[in-house]
């Protein structure tokens, strides 16, 4: 009996390996091709999105990942980050992998904003496109969103051998009429279910829908009235796959309203961030015209000589009122537009209907006094 504890052994090794071998010759290999985070990404979150991206591998046993780390060191330089068709090619024959993966994540005040792309490598054409946007999400809530987008699309996925003709037979369109001649077709997925679809302007409906398109550049809005707008462009060629998927999910909260306050086109309303500066210049230079205007108005017709000296010695009188009118007009008409300038707002407000305002000043002048005189109504 001892002896044949070697040979069970023997042949339970080699069909365990026979399973292993097996199962990596099933599974369908997705090479890493680059993980983009903006620079507001902090370290931490980098290194849990790469843990996730594999985590999402391991929930389906069809598929094998190649990390980033190791396909960048096997591609040529020229290769990397480059999505061109001729080098999604190259890269497939480097890793030997039937698909690529490129996720970009940025951050901008707690707003993630991310995009996973997988690639057929064989044909270099794109697979998927989804987009998704995390509004004040956590660490923990941005890596679970991007990870079940991945795992979401891993599930609709069934890649060929190189070589053989890319996603669309995987898909099962059996069901469905093809595109018409000239046409792609695309195939649109939106998180919520109830966010309205518009392409090029037009509301095309809700939810999931296939749509035929001509090749060019395609506007997709997706507007739902609980989540944030977004907004993609698709370039659709030639040489894009018959079916395009696009999948989006839209954050959990809606865009913030902006209140546009509109102005008048007067003067005042154009120089309105320097209004108080101007209004604030123009009292206080009306101040000093008016006050000299009536100094020189008081001087008219007083000698020129000091006091005592005889009047035949000092014929010359001072002839200064004109100039102080002129002083005295002109600072009363700055003065009063600083003021209008300073209380603008209130003068234009129409909350309140009240008796038109009236602000006057002039000079006062009598027998021993001189000054201003104030009128206002308010």
């Amino acid at each position: 009996m001892a002896s044949l504890k070697p040979l069970v052994f023997a042949i339970a090794s080699a069909a365990t390996l026979t399973l292993g071998l097996a199962h990596q010759a099933q599974a369908q290999v997705v090479a890493g091709l680059q993980t983009s985070y903006g620079a507001s990404v902090n370290a931490p979150l980098r290194e849990d999105l790469d843990q996730g991206i594999s985590e999402a591998f391991q929930q389906n046993s069809r598929f094998s990942y190649i990390p980033v780390s190791r396909v960048r060191s096997q591609l040529n330089p020229v290769v990397r980050d480059c999505f061109t068709a001729d080098c999604l090619i190259r890269a497939g024959e480097s890793t030997g992998a039937q698909a690529g993966l490129r996720l970009t994540l940025s951050e901008e005040g707690q707003i993630y904003t991310w995009s996973l792309d997988i690639f057929e490598l064989a044909e270099g054409t794109a697979l998927v496109e989804d987009r998704g946007v995390c509004e004040l999400c956590g660490r923990a809530e941005v890596v679970q969103q991007v990870r079940t987008a991945i795992v979401a699309n891993l599930a609709t996925l069934n890649l060929q051998e190189r070589g053989a003709p890319p996603r669309a037979e995987a898909l099962d369109t059996s069901s469905e009429a093809p595109a018409a001649p000239g046409h792609k077709r695309l195939r649109v997925s939106v998180v919520p279910a109830d966010a309205t679809v518009f392409l090029n302007g037009e509301n095309v409906g809700q939810g999931e829908l296939t749509l035929d398109v001509e090749p060019g550049q395609q506007e997709l809005r997706f507007a739902s009235e609980s989540h944030r707008d977004l907004r993609e462009t698709i370039i659709v060629s030639e040489s894009s796959p018959d079916l395009i998927m696009v999948r989006v999910h839209l954050s959990g909260a809606p865009a913030p309203q902006r209140v546009v306050v509109s102005r008048g086109n007067g003067l005042v309303d154009h120089i309105e961030e320097r209004r108080l500066a101007y209004g604030w210049a123009a009292v206080g230079t009306g101040a000093m015209l008016t006050v000299a205007g009536i100094l020189l108005t008081a001087q008219q017709g007083k000698a020129t000589c000091d006091d005592g000296t005889a009047y035949s010695r000092c014929p010359t009188l001072y002839n200064t009122a004109p100039m102080g009118l002129t002083f005295t007009i002109l600072g009363a008409t700055t003065l009063a537009g600083g003021a209008v300038l300073l209380t603008w707002p209130w003068l234009a407000g129409e909350a309140r209907q009240a008796e038109p305002v009236g602000v006057s000043l002039s000079p006062a002048l009598g027998k021993g006094y001189t000054g201003l005189h104030l009128d206002g109504r308010f």
